[in-house]
Order: C-alpha cells, then sequence, then structure tokens
C-alpha cells in the first residue's frame, strides 16, 4: 500500500508541476498584452479594486483548509455517508460566506472605494461598475471552494491540473478579446469577461465533481455536528493567520513609517520573491496533504510519521535548489528581473531565502497537526510566538537597526514555530522528535551550510552574465543533488531513486 501511495504522490507533484509552470508563463505573457490592452492608467484602476476585494476574501484561504481537513478525513476512513454529509454542510457554509462578503462588499467595500481611493473623477462610474463585477466573481470563487477540496482530496490532480489550465487560457483569451474588439469602455467590458470566466471556470469544477463523485452529491442539508466542527476548526484557524498577516503588515508599516517607500518598495518586490517560491513548495506539499490526513484517519501513524519526514525532507530540497543560486548571485538576478535593483532589496531577498528554507521543513508538520483538530492551544501559541515577533521588529526599528536585520524578526519567528510544532507533533502523534531532530533536521542543516558556502565561493570565479549564471544553476543543482542523496536520503530511498532512475533510463535511452 505505502509503495501504491509513494508513485500516487509522485504522480500527483508531476501534475502540479505541469499546471504551476503552465500558469506561470500563461499569467507572464497575459500581464504583458493586459497592459497594452488596458492601458496604464484603467489598469492601475483594476488592480486597486482587485486589492480591496481581496481583503474581503482573506477568510476564504481559512475554509478552503478546513473543508480540505474534513473531506480528507472522511475518505481516510472510507465513510462516503458522512464525507457526503461534510460536503453539502460545507457547501452551505460557504453559500453564506459569500452572501455575507457581498453585504460587506456593498456597504463598507463600497465605502472604501468612494472615500478612500484616489480614483479620476470621470472614472468613479466605471470604478463602481467594475467593483461590482469584481464583488459577484468573488463570491464565485468562494462557492467554487468545496469542489476544488474534493478534487483535491480524492487526489485526482490530475483534473485540478487540466482546470487550472484551462483557467490561465481563458484568462488569456479575455485579453485577446479585449485587443481584438474595440469596446467603447474596455475597463468595464474586462470586468464582465472576468466575471464570465469565473462562472465557466465554476462549471467545470461542479460539472466534474458531482458527476464523478459519490461524496459531492447535492443534498443540501446542513448537519450540526459537523458545522459545530467546522466553525470551531475555522475559528481557531483564522486566529493563527491573522497574526500572520499581523506579523507581515505590521514589519510593512514600520518600514514605511521609518525608511520611507523605497524600502516599502524592496519589502514588496522581496515578498513576491518569497511568493514564487512559496508555490514551488505549496503545489509539492498539495500532493502529500491528502494523504498525511488519511493516513492520520485511518489510524495509521507509522506511515504518517513516515511521510512527515519524506514531505520535510523533500520540500527541504526543491527550496534549497531555488534560493541557494539566488543567494549567491543575488545582484545579477534581480537585475535581469527588474533592470534596475531597487536599494535594499538585494539584503532583503537573502533575509527571505533562509525564511523560506526554514519555513518550508513546517508545511507537513502543520498538515498533520490540522489532521488531529486540536487547533486551541495550537493556535494560541503560535499566534503569541508570532506577535513576540512583531514587537521584537518595534524594538530593532527603535535601535536603529539596519533594515534587513528588522525583516530578520520574520526569520525568527519561523525558528520558533518549527521548534514550537516539533513539540506539538511530540504530543499529539507520539512523534519522535529527538530521531527527528539527530538524523533528518540536522542533515537537513549541514547540507544547507555546504550548499551555500560551496556556491557563493563558487560564484566569485563565474562572470556575472547568462552563462555564468547558468554554470552556476548547473553546478548548485548537480551539488545539492549529490549532497542529498549521500547525507539526507535513507537507504530505503535510495534504493527506490534507483529503482526509478534505472526505469526511466531503460524507457528513454534503451
Amino acid at each position: 500500500m505505502s509503495n501504491a501511495n509513494n508513485k500516487r504522490i509522485a504522480k500527483n507533484t508531476l501534475m502540479l508541476y505541469s499546471r504551476m509552470i503552465m500558469i506561470m508563463v500563461v499569467s507572464l505573457y497575459t500581464s504583458r498584452i493586459l497592459l497594452h490592452a488596458l492601458g496604464v492608467e484603467d489598469l492601475g484602476v483594476y488592480s486597486i479594486i482587485a486589492g480591496v476585494i481581496v481583503l474581503f476574501g482573506f477568510i476564504q484561504n481559512v475554509t478552503t483548509l478546513a473543508t480540505q481537513r474534513f473531506l480528507s478525513m472522511g475518505l481516510g476512513k472510507n465513510d462516503i455517508s458522512w464525507t457526503n454529509k461534510a460536503f453539502n454542510t460545507s457547501i452551505l457554509v460557504h453559500v453564506a460566506i459569500a452572501l455575507f462578503i457581498f453585504l460587506a462588499g456593498e456597504t463598507i467595500g463600497l465605502w472604501f472605494v468612494n472615500t478612500h481611493l484616489s480614483i479620476p473623477p470621470d472614472r468613479i462610474q466605471d470604478v463602481s461598475w467594475v467593483f461590482q463585477f469584481s464583488l459577484l466573481a468573488l463570491m464565485v470563487q468562494i462557492i467554487q471552494t468545496p469542489y476544488i477540496a474534493s478534487i483535491i482530496a480524492c487526489e485526482r490532480m490530475e483534473v485540478y491540473a487540466k482546470i487550472g489550465i484551462l483557467d490561465a487560457f481563458q484568462r488569456w483569451f479575455i485579453v485577446f478579446l479585449l485587443t481584438y474588439f474595440d469596446f467603447s469602455d474596455k475597463l468595464k467590458a474586462y470586468g464582465v469577461l472576468v466575471l464570465c470566466g469565473y462562472l465557466f471556470i465554476f462549471l467545470c469544477y461542479f460539472t466534474f465533481c458531482v458527476k464523478k463523485f459519490d461524496i459531492c452529491k447535492l443534498n443540501l442539508k446542513i448537519e450540526k455536528k459537523i458545522l459545530k466542527e467546522m466553525f470551531s476548526f475555522s475559528s481557531w484557524t483564522l486566529m493563527g493567520s491573522m497574526s500572520v498577516v499581523a506579523l507581515s503588515q505590521g514589519i510593512a508599516i514600520l518600514v514605511n513609517i521609518f525608511f520611507g517607500v523605497i524600502a516599502n518598495a524592496s519589502l514588496g518586490l522581496s515578498d513576491q520573491v518569497l511568493a514564487a517560491i512559496n508555490r514551488v513548495t505549496g503545489n509539492f506539499q498539495t500532493a502529500f496533504n491528502p494523504q498525511i490526513i488519511k493516513s492520520y484517519a485511518a489510524g495509521d501513524l507509522e506511515y504518517l510519521k513516515k511521510l512527515i519526514g519524506q514531505s520535510s525532507k523533500l520540500s527541504f530540497a526543491l527550496v534549497l535548489l531555488a534560493v541557494v543560486p539566488l543567494f549567491a548571485d543575488t545582484q545579477f538576478i534581480l537585475s535581469v528581473w527588474l533592470g534596475t535593483v531597487p536599494e535594499y532589496l538585494v539584503s532583503l531577498v537573502r533575509v527571505v531565502t533562509l525564511y523560506v528554507l526554514i519555513d518550508c521543513i513546517s508545511g507537513p508538520f502543520v498538515t498533520a497537526i490540522y489532521a488531529v483538530g486540536k487547533l486551541k492551544r495550537y493556535q494560541i501559541t503560535i499566534s503569541v510566538i508570532i506577535l513576540l515577533n512583531l514587537a521584537l521588529a518595534f524594538l530593532l526599528v527603535y535601535s536603529h537597526c539596519p533594515l534587513y536585520v528588522v525583516v530578520m524578526a520574520r526569520v525568527s519567528s519561523t525558528v520558533f514555530l518549527l521548534a514550537y510544532r516539533l513539540n506539538m507533533l511530540g504530543y499529539l502523534i507520539s512523534f519522535n522528535v529527538k530521531e527527528y531532530v539527530f538524523n533528518i533536521l540536522s542533515r537537513l542543516i549541514f547540507v544547507s551550510l555546504l550548499s551555500f558556502v560551496s556556491i557563493y565561493y563558487a560564484n566569485m570565479f563565474l562572470p556575472e552574465s547568462f552563462v555564468g549564471l547558468f554554470v552556476l544553476l548547473l553546478i548548485s543543482s548537480f551539488t545539492i543533488i549529490f549532497l542529498f542523496y549521500i547525507i539526507v536520503l535513507s537507504n530505503d530511498e535510495k534504493t527506490f531513486c534507483k529503482q526509478k532512475t534505472n526505469f526511466l533510463y531503460k524507457k528513454f535511452f534503451s
């Protein structure tokens, strides 16, 4: 069974990465065309409205996690009837959330748009229309959440990947229509077309889930016990999410007050780098998460512990492959991306590489803790840790420390969170913390230090050019893969890698 699950995880990972690459390529190309189609001013206006809508959609991230957890738990117990009840309860919950956000948007949202945003007077009416279309699009996104959660819980990642790629291409098609047809008001037309696109993708998710999954048969009846559990789970999760937002936004406000807007711009760009790297690990860990939750639900704690170790090792390897060359050749990579590199950005990006490298180890720990579901103590503790680090950032600012030192408060928070999550796992599922620290974590630290130092010094002898960057990537990738294979992987994992390598060699070269 373990071997079959490993094959499924590998297949799902490949599907998710294919999805991510296709979406990134199409999105980058679409963004470029959209700028020419709308113009700088209209694109800026639409971006402002989209930002306001995102504020209302914050709660969606919390409910998505809760829905995936409950569906995976039901499937792990092989209880289709209970899982179907959880699905239908989540549908009603998301409809209620969508209606709440609609009311909030039509009151607080419109008030904020009309009184606090800097909008050209001749575009106020158009902006109101775009706001309405965007609000309706957000409601569609929220209502489709249980269907996306069902596909992930059932581990049909190939379907999730295909619809995601279809979504990217329909967004490109919308931009194509803007450039091909001469709309009298392109801003308003774009808002309508985006709403139609969201409705189309919702119908794709809805049709597939209802036809293919027994757990998605509609029977809109609230199960009070499940609703209570979902509400409790989501409430505590919301607390932790709000503390993360408080830390990042609190640091942003401090930076704005004490360092100025240039520093804020650099901080925003470094956050884009962080988001890009997190997207890589997020896709990978999405393939592992259903198996982690299902193994806990089935009571197979040994396999659960094995999955946690494998997921944290492989997540770390993927991030290390990305961040080591970025750390070594930060200036050149940023100059290729941006042309002119703003002040502070090089040091901030290097801080980001440390933050994301430490944080990626925690991903499977968080999933396992959420699978157990005892979140009160966990969420209160991590919220306190995060807010204490915000206080630390205040002290660093008032001590006139450099900007990169202030932002290091986020790195310190993720170190303490990693330690606490490990301790929590030991308490919840009798996870052997000492064995993990000495057999896995210590080896990950050793390999990362060796990789950073060797690649950083190797880069000193390479030209600052595309050829030098290409050689650096080759050296970095080979070094990290070699060190991981020799130092980090267990004997069973080495045997699995040899078998897969031999299989691929025979398939393509024999």
